[in-house]
């Protein structure tokens, strides 16, 4: 389920393999807690929406414990922009629109604490700092407080030159 909804189930197949799951009778509770425990409910909610209006898979009573908020929902219906427009989502997305609803789409199922992992992740130098201003060993540790001006930097230079 988390690998599908990370590859915005481009694949049908998984969500088939899902269904095929689904006939065998499962130990529902402990599917719960293990879900729950990687703080990953609404992806299963996402996974059950879809085989239920994709593969129209009945959904039990013990199923509907995934739904448990509107995320799930909407991370469904945000697949469907996926399945109209058929394409191919790897390596990279064709298209600049579809690239930018995808990288919304994978902001959009990171657990909460994936997020801020996310937002300090960023604040971390990174390789295009030292791309864009090779220091010495002696003060690599000057990218810390470097690197928001440093992103600035490319940011403007990026927008400058493709607006020549």
């Amino acid at each position: 389920v988390t690998h599908g909804a990370r590859h915005a189930w481009f694949r049908l197949r998984w969500l088939i393999d899902i269904k095929q799951i689904l006939k065998k009778s499962l130990d529902w509770k402990s599917s719960y807690k293990l879900f729950k425990s990687h703080d990953n409910l609404y992806l299963g909610g996402q996974a059950l929406i879809l085989v239920n209006n994709v593969l129209n898979v009945n959904l039990t009573e013990e199923m509907n414990r995934f739904l448990v908020n509107n995320r799930s929902i909407k991370l469904a219906n945000s697949i469907i922009f996926f399945i109209e427009r058929k394409e191919n989502l790897h390596p990279e997305p064709a298209s600049d629109d579809v690239r930018e609803y995808y990288q919304e789409y994978l902001k959009s199922i990171k657990t909460n604490s994936e997020k801020v992992l996310m937002f300090f992740d960023r604040l971390y130098p990174s390789y295009r700092d030292f791309a864009t201003l090779p220091l010495p060993k002696s003060l690599i540790f000057l990218y810390f407080p470097l690197h928001p001006f440093l992103w600035i930097w490319r940011k403007c230079r990026y927008s400058f030159l493709t607006n020549k």
